[in-house]
């Protein structure tokens, strides 16, 4: 038990670096005027990196209660893959978007235990 909780701490950290890219990514190459997208690109991670910081983050003074804070990272997992999806990254976001809720569904399970 101890190895799949340990890969599912892995699977955490990658899928929250993984989700700022692929905010950047997706900021990147959106339509619309370089400096638009620039500013998606860059603004979207640091949002993201702000509220997590606030609400998610272990040491957040502010850190939402259990069941809230799941939904909250659900939003945050499932938007990042809804916005790969949009600029044609299908797969990515279908690999995205089902290993976080993967990766969630174990936090609750170890949650249980």
């Amino acid at each position: 038990m101890a190895v799949i909780k340990s890969l599912h701490l892995l699977l955490a950290l990658l899928l929250e670096i993984a989700m700022l890219f692929a905010l950047a990514y997706y900021g990147f190459h959106i339509t619309g005027s370089e400096g638009l997208r620039f500013l998606v690109g860059i603004g979207l991670p640091l949002l993201a990196i702000a509220l997590w910081g606030l609400w998610a983050a272990p040491r957040a003074k502010r850190r939402l209660p259990f069941t809230y804070l799941i939904i909250f990272k659900l939003i945050l997992f499932l938007g990042t893959a809804c916005l790969l999806y949009s600029v044609g990254r299908h797969q990515w976001a279908f690999i995205f978007g089902s290993s976080a809720v993967i990766n969630e569904l174990l936090e609750i399970f170890f949650r249980e235990k």
